[in-house]
């Protein structure tokens, strides 16, 4: 897979990502009888975290200034939700981190010096006529 296609990727999963945040959110929302109404600082970091992945997202998919850092701070965040944003995490990490195959590098280097061999002898300085030694000289 190309570095652009696993970026889109990554972006689709963190869209996913929030929108299984919010669900979540919602789900919690309803507060049963025994249970405790959710404190206004959770509600605060799951609306931030929501919106973090979806712009996160966005940023991945239209290759814009910041997305792959931030790409990268979101990955390490998800690391801590185990296991589904573990998973997620593994995969975002491996995929914006990953390098250009080492083969496709060397490929590259071998096909420049090939050029650079094949390419004709720079002109030589025209020579001057061998004079015979027992020619009389001028």
């Amino acid at each position: 897979m190309s570095l652009e296609r696993s970026r889109r990727a990554v972006a689709g999963l963190y869209w996913a990502w929030a929108l299984f945040q919010a669900i979540g959110a919602i789900h919690e929302a309803g507060v049963g009888p025994d249970e405790l109404p959710k404190p206004v600082l959770y509600w605060l970091l799951m609306v931030f975290v929501v919106v973090a992945y979806a712009f996160g997202g966005v940023l991945l998919w239209r290759n814009l200034a910041g997305g792959w850092g931030l790409g990268i701070a979101l990955a390490v965040l998800a690391l801590l939700a185990f296991p589904l944003g573990t998973i997620l995490g593994i995969v975002a990490l491996v995929a914006l981190l990953r390098r250009r195959p080492q083969a496709a590098s060397k490929d590259v280097a071998v096909k420049r010096r090939r050029r650079i061999l094949r390419r004709p002898p720079p002109p030589q300085p025209p020579s001057q006529p061998e004079v015979p030694a027992d020619a009389p000289r001028h």
